[in-house]
């Protein structure tokens, strides 16, 4: 069934680490667990299969206006290649997560944000430190709701939940730190975690629907979806969350088509997100697993990383790339010929988008991949043709992201305030 209670013994069974003492049971149910990074990818790949364009790095500076005072165009920075383009659109749509109110600032002054970000801190620890066959709900002492969930050989413990203005550089303080791993200590004192423990840190900001005057607790407001049109046209979407992101699709691409030009409107149609699978793909998964392991050498935990992440495809990045790469990076599961492949088929520009965006080593991996880092960038610059200086840049880059994003910061203004003072030097 979905859903079951256990009995004590039986909760024991399934997490020997937990807190025996006032245990009276558990409920048992079933969830998804996604990649968040890799299902945006999926996501993007799937719309440039049906003509869509996507670009990355690209920011959105200015609207351009028609005769009537209407959004025309948009006028976009490109920080890749330092420069600047316009985009004409019949409908623009805002879909900017917690920088909305930034962006619809870009239209007209706000005169009352109905957004107000919240943070969220997770600490990754080895998986071994808390025995668990699967997620585990517990409470902080402060009664809310956190979760230890178990990812391939780490698991992650999360999350706070917290108004925050970090929407473009959100750290993990040591008092955040500290919060978590006191409320897992409660719920599974056997562990007995420290600092020492954590494998990495790190932050993401939920955009939630909240008047900044009410008192109100971050973790009881909604997660719903609200959209609304400026008289310019613009389309802000405000609010919602991962899980419901396709239905929140069908609902914006809905208030959409009907701007469209008339023989647009006849073509497109209502959206058809409900009939479309992410990857047409179709594969026996065990097959796949024992073929790529046989036939590449690769271990079982790898075939199976390899198959959930890239389906059918993950056969063709290993024999698209030469031996020497089917090999481990480092003592990760994760495979050298995944970089060449990423390179050629899913847009990153540069180390910080490869392995915190792509390949995940930044989170996952002991020491985020940095001991790991020459070999990870002679692969990526003998693929996409970097020179030596270019090296240099992007592995300077990537260590400072690492400390900034995937390290404890004393307090929020820790990451900015050494990014200044690097600057002033």
């Amino acid at each position: 069934s979905r859903f079951r209670m256990l009995r004590p013994r039986e909760v024991m069974e399934f997490c020997p680490d937990l807190r025996r003492e006032g245990l009276r049971g558990a409920g048992f149910y079933w969830d998804a667990q996604v990649d968040d990074a890799r299902l945006v990818l999926e996501s993007l790949r799937s719309a440039r299969a049906m003509g869509a364009e996507a670009v990355n790095h690209a920011e959105a500076t200015a609207f351009e206006r028609d005769g009537e005072g209407r959004i025309a165009s948009v006028r976009l920075r490109d920080s890749l290649e330092e420069r600047s383009l316009s985009v004409r659109a019949p409908a623009v749509v805002n879909a900017s997560g917690p920088a909305l109110e930034r962006v619809r600032g870009l239209d007209r002054p706000v005169e009352r944000p109905t957004l107000r970000p919240a943070k969220g801190v997770h600490l990754v620890i080895p998986r071994h430190r808390i025995k668990i066959q699967s997620g585990v709900s517990f409470e902080g002492r402060d009664r809310r709701h956190l979760i230890v969930l178990p990812w391939d050989e780490v698991a992650i413990i999360g999350t706070t939940d917290a108004f925050s203005d970090e929407i473009d550089e959100p750290v993990c303080t040591i008092e955040e730190v500290h919060y978590l791993l006191s409320a897992a200590n409660e719920a599974f004192p056997r562990a007995a975690l420290t600092t020492n423990d954590l494998r990495s840190v790190f932050a993401g900001v939920r955009p939630l629907l909240a008047d900044p005057d009410e008192d109100t607790p971050s973790a009881s407001v909604s997660r719903e979806l609200r959209i609304e049109k400026n008289p310019s046209g613009l389309i802000s979407a405000a609010g919602g969350k991962l899980t419901t992101y396709r239905s929140m699709g069908k609902k914006i691409v809905d208030r959409v088509v009907p701007l469209l030009p008339k023989e647009r409107r006849a073509v497109t149609g209502p959206s058809r997100t409900a009939l479309c699978p992410l990857r047409w793909d179709d594969f026996d998964r065990a097959k796949l697993e024992e073929r790529i392991g046989s036939r590449f050498g690769v271990a079982p935990e790898r075939a199976e990383y390899l198959v959930r992440t890239y389906g059918a495809a993950a056969e063709t990045l290993l024999a698209a790339a030469p031996n020497e790469l089917w090999r481990p990076i480092g003592d990760t599961h994760f495979t050298l010929a995944e970089i060449p492949w990423s390179l050629r088929t899913e847009c990153p520009a540069n180390p910080c988008d490869l392995l915190e965006r792509r390949l995940r080593l930044a989170i996952f991996a002991v020491g985020q991949g940095i001991a790991e880092l020459d070999e990870i960038t002679a692969t990526a610059a003998e693929a996409a043709g970097w020179d030596e200086e270019r090296v240099r840049a992007e592995r300077a880059a990537y260590i400072e992201a690492v400390r900034c994003r995937y390290q404890i910061q004393l307090s929020s203004n820790s990451a900015s305030n050494s990014q200044e003072n690097s600057a002033a030097a």
